[in-house]
C-alpha cells in the first residue's frame, strides 16, 4: 500500500517513522497529513482503534494491519476506506486503479467478516462510495441497500441509499427515502456528528424538485 502513495514525501517518511523514530522527531509535515488523513477516515466511519498513540503512528498501523494480519476483516476495511480516500485528490488513471484495490479490500473485508455486523456494514457502505465514484450508479444502489437492510436505524445509511437511487436516475424513489433517513435521524436522537447532512434536508417530501431536499454525501 505504502509504495502506491501519492505523496512520496510522506511514504518515506512513515517507513522512517516504522523503523524506530521517536514521535518528537515526526516533521509537522507528517504530523498534520496524518491527522487530516485520520479526520477523513473517522468522517467515513472506518473502524478506527481509540489507542492514545501519534497519529502518525496510528495511521501507519491502518495501512499495514492487512499485512502483519491479512486475516482480520477490519484491516482490509480500513484499508479500502484509505484507498478511497487517497483517490479523491487523485489523477486519472490513478484514483481509478485505487478505487478498484479499494473495491478488492472491501470485498475482502465481507469474505472474512461475515459474522462482524459493524464490519460487514461498512464494507457494504464502501463499496457503495466507491461504486459512486466510478459511476457505476446501479451497482453502488445494491451495495447501499445491503447496507441499509442491515441497520435501518442508521440515518446516513438511508442517505446513502436515497443519494445513489438519486445518481442512478432513480429520483422519485430517492426522495421518498428522505422521511425515512430524517426519521431514523430524529429517533437517533438527532446526533451532532450527522446534522450536517441533515441541515438542508426539509420534511416533508412530497415536493415537485428532488434536488432541493436531496444533499449528495461525497
Amino acid at each position: 500500500c505504502l509504495s502506491d502513495w501519492s505523496s512520496d514525501v510522506c511514504s518515506s517518511d512513515l517507513r522512517w517513522f516504522e523503523a524506530g523514530a521517536r514521535p518528537e522527531q515526526c516533521s509537522k509535515e507528517l504530523e498534520g497529513f496524518a491527522c487530516s488523513f485520520l479526520g477523513g477516515l473517522a468522517e467515513d466511519q472506518a473502524l478506527i482503534p481509540a489507542i492514545n498513540v501519534h497519529p502518525a503512528k496510528l495511521l501507519l498501523g491502518i495501512l499495514t494491519h492487512h499485512l502483519r494480519s491479512p486475516g482480520t476483516c477490519a484491516a482490509w476495511l480500513n484499508l479500502g476506506w484509505a484507498l478511497r480516500l487517497m483517490a479523491r485528490s487523485d489523477p486519472e488513471p490513478i484514483a481509478t486503479a485505487r478505487l478498484q484495490r479499494a473495491l478488492e479490500c472491501f470485498d475482502r473485508s465481507l469474505a472474512l467478516g461475515q459474522s462482524e455486523r459493524a464490519v460487514v456494514i461498512r464494507a457494504w457502505a464502501g463499496k457503495a462510495f466507491v461504486l459512486e465514484q466510478l459511476r457505476r450508479f446501479e451497482e453502488g444502489v445494491q451495495c447501499s441497500r445491503e447496507a441499509l437492510e442491515l441497520d435501518r436505524s442508521d440515518p446516513s445509511l438511508w442517505l446513502l441509499h436515497s443519494s445513489l437511487l438519486d445518481a442512478a436516475g432513480r429520483k422519485e424513489e430517492a426522495l421518498e427515502l428522505i422521511d425515512e433517513a430524517y426519521k431514523a435521524y430524529v429517533m437517533a436522537g438527532r446526533p451532532e456528528g450527522l446534522r450536517h447532512l441533515f441541515d438542508t434536508v426539509v420534511p416533508p417530501v412530497n415536493a415537485p424538485d428532488p434536488a432541493k431536499h436531496l444533499r449528495r454525501m461525497q
